[in-house]
C-alpha cells in the first residue's frame, strides 16, 4: 500500500493523463490532421531539422522557403513548436508522428496546467473540471483539428501554468514558484507572438489584483521578479528579432482587418453543429463553449457561497478569504472582458488598443476567456458542496465534478472525429533545386512571409543585403559557417549575385534560381 503522501502525488497525475486521453485518441491514430495551417508548421518544422542536420541549432534562415531562395524565417517566427518537432525526430520518431507528438505536448501542458491551476484553490474534483473546460474549450478543438495554428495553441498551453505560479506567490510564496512563472512566460514567447502579449498582461493584471485585495509586497516583488527572468531567459530571441525589424516589412504580415471579423453574441454562446466532413476547413462557429459558460455561470455563484460561508471540509481546501476573492473577481472580468472584446461593440476600444495590427483575429481573444472560464467552471464544485452538510461535501464534490464533466465531454464530441491525411504522406524531404521542389513545397511561397514575394523583393534589394550583412556574426557564433545565414551558397559573390536574381524574379511559381559561377 502506497503512503497517503504518495498516493496523492499518484492521482494527481493520473486525473489529467485521463482528461486527455479522448483528444489524444482522436489526434494520434492514422496521419497528420488535416488542418488549414497544419501543412505550414509541418514546413517550419523540417526547416528546423534540415538546420539541425547541418549543424545549426538556432537556425536564423529557412533556406528552402521564398521561391527556393530562403527567408529569415526563425528571425521572427517563435522557435518553440519547431524545436519540440525536431528534438522527437531526433529521438527516432518519425516525421509525421514527432509532429502529432509535439501537438500531445501541447496537449499535456494545458491540461495538466489547467488541472493544478483549479486544485491549488477549489480541490481535486474542481482542478478535474477545471481542466476539462479549458482542454475542450472550443476555440483550442477548433485550432487542434480545424484550424491546426500549432503555435498558438502550445502557446495557450503555457499560460495556466502563469497563472497557477502567481497565485502561489500569493498564497504561500517560494522562489521556485517565480522560476515556475518565468518558464511558462518564455515558453509562451518563445511560441506565439501575439498570445505572449496576452500572457504578460494576464499574470501583471492577476498579480496587480491580489496585491489590491492583500497588500503583500512579498508576493509582488516576486511575481515582478518571476516576470523579469521570463523576458530575461527568451531575450535571445525577441532581442535581435526588435533590433532587425527594419530589415523587413513586418507591416506586410497583416492580411485582414479586425472591423469584418467580429463575432455576434449567438455565436459566442452556440452549441457546437455537426461538422462537414467534406470540407477541409468546415464552418464552426467561435463560441465560447455553451457547456463552459453554464459550467462558470454556476461557478460564479459557488464563489460567491465560499466567500460567504468558507466552512471547512473534506472537499474544500483551506485558502484565505482575500485570495479566493481577488483570483474569482479577475477570472471573472477576464472573461467577461475577453468575450467582450470579441464582438462589434469593442471596436472603439480596438481602434486605440496598441498591436491591433497584430491580433487581427478578436476571436483570439477567446483563449483568455477560456482561462478565466475555465476557473470559474472548477469554482461550482466545491461552492456547490458548500451548501451541504459537513458530512456529504466530498460525496457531492464528487457527485457535481462527474456531471460537469461529462457535459464538456458531450459537447465536444463533435470535435473528436477530425478529418486526416493518408499516413505517410508527409515527409521531411530536402529539396535539392526549387525547380525540382514538389509542389507543397511550392505553395509555401504564398503562406510564408511578405519578403518572399518578388514584387516587394525588386524594390527592397538594399534592405535584404543590410539583413544579410546584419545576419554575419552568427556565423561566428553557431556552427555551420556563412552558408547558413544567407542563401545556400557558400561564396560571398555567389550570394550578392543571388541577391540580384532573387529581385529579377517575376515568374508567379517556384522560381529556379540560376546557377552560379
Amino acid at each position: 500500500m502506497l503512503p497517503l503522501a504518495r498516493r496523492a502525488i499518484l492521482v494527481d497525475w493520473l486525473i489529467p493523463l485521463l482528461i486527455v486521453l479522448p483528444l489524444a485518441w482522436a489526434l494520434l491514430p492514422g496521419g497528420v490532421v488535416n488542418t488549414a495551417d497544419g501543412k505550414v508548421h509541418f514546413y517550419r518544422a523540417a526547416e528546423m531539422i534540415h538546420a539541425w542536420q547541418d549543424g545549426v541549432l538556432i537556425p536564423r534562415w529557412s533556406q528552402h522557403l521564398g521561391f527556393g531562395y530562403g527567408i529569415p524565417l526563425f528571425v521572427y517566427t517563435p522557435p518553440l513548436p519547431s524545436f519540440l518537432t525536431a528534438g522527437l525526430y531526433q529521438l527516432g520518431f518519425a516525421p509525421e508522428a514527432a509532429f502529432k507528438g509535439m501537438w500531445l505536448i501541447a496537449m499535456l501542458l494545458a491540461g495538466y496546467g489547467a488541472y493544478h491551476l483549479g486544485r491549488g484553490l477549489l480541490g481535486r474534483w474542481a482542478g478535474a473540471v477545471t481542466a476539462a473546460a479549458f482542454l475542450y474549450t472550443p476555440f483550442f478543438l477548433r485550432e487542434l483539428f480545424i484550424q491546426g495554428n500549432a503555435a498558438q495553441y502550445l502557446a495557450w498551453s503555457f499560460t495556466p501554468w502563469a497563472a497557477a505560479a502567481v497565485i502561489r506567490l500569493y498564497h504561500a510564496p517560494r522562489g521556485r514558484d517565480a522560476v515556475y512563472l518565468a518558464l511558462a512566460l518564455m515558453g509562451v514567447q518563445l511560441s506565439h507572438h501575439v498570445v505572449a502579449l496576452f500572457a504578460a498582461g494576464m499574470a501583471a493584471g492577476l498579480g496587480l489584483v491580489l496585491f489590491a485585495v492583500t497588500r503583500d509586497r512579498r508576493g509582488l516583488g516576486w511575481t515582478v521578479a518571476g516576470g523579469c527572468l521570463g523576458l530575461a531567459l527568451s531575450l535571445w530571441f525577441w532581442g535581435p528579432a526588435l533590433l532587425e525589424g527594419r530589415y523587413v516589412a513586418l507591416n506586410r504580415i497583416v492580411a485582414s482587418d479586425f472591423h469584418a471579423r467580429f463575432i455576434t453574441l449567438a455565436e459566442l454562446v452556440a452549441w457546437p453543429p455537426r461538422l462537414d466532413s467534406a470540407a477541409i476547413n468546415p464552418y464552426v462557429p467561435l463560441t465560447l463553449g455553451a457547456a463552459q459558460i453554464a459550467a462558470a455561470l454556476m461557478g460564479l455563484g459557488g464563489w460567491w457561497v465560499l466567500l460567504r460561508r468558507t466552512p471547512p471540509g473534506a472537499a474544500l481546501p483551506v485558502v484565505p478569504t482575500r485570495i479566493l476573492g481577488g483570483v474569482g473577481l479577475f477570472m471573472a472580468l477576464l472573461a467577461a472582458v475577453g468575450g467582450w472584446m470579441a464582438t462589434r461593440w469593442s471596436a472603439p476600444v480596438w481602434e486605440v488598443l496598441p498591436f491591433t495590427d497584430l491580433f487581427e483575429f478578436p476571436a483570439r481573444w477567446h483563449g483568455a476567456t477560456a482561462l478565466g472560464l475555465s476557473w470559474l467552471s472548477g469554482a461550482a464544485v466545491p461552492g456547490i458542496a458548500a451548501l451541504a452538510a459537513p458530512g456529504r461535501r466530498a460525496k457531492l464534490a464528487m457527485a457535481v465534478g462527474t456531471a460537469l464533466l461529462l457535459a464538456i465531454l458531450a459537447a465536444a464530441l463533435a470535435y473528436l472525429y477530425p478529418q486526416k491525411l493518408p499516413p505517410g504522406t508527409r515527409s521531411i524531404g530536402r529539396p535539392a533545386h526549387a525547380a525540382s521542389t514538389p509542389p507543397t513545397w511550392c505553395a509555401m511561397r504564398s503562406r510564408a512571409w511578405p519578403w518572399a514575394q518578388p514584387a516587394w523583393a525588386s524594390s527592397t534589394r538594399s534592405g535584404l543585403k543590410g539583413f544579410c550583412a546584419a545576419r554575419r556574426w552568427w556565423a561566428t557564433i553557431w556552427p555551420g559557417g556563412p552558408s547558413t545565414v544567407c542563401p545556400t551558397h557558400s561564396r560571398p559573390a555567389c550570394r550578392e549575385r543571388c541577391w540580384n536574381v532573387m529581385c529579377s524574379v517575376t515568374n508567379t511559381g517556384c522560381a529556379s534560381p540560376r546557377p552560379c559561377p
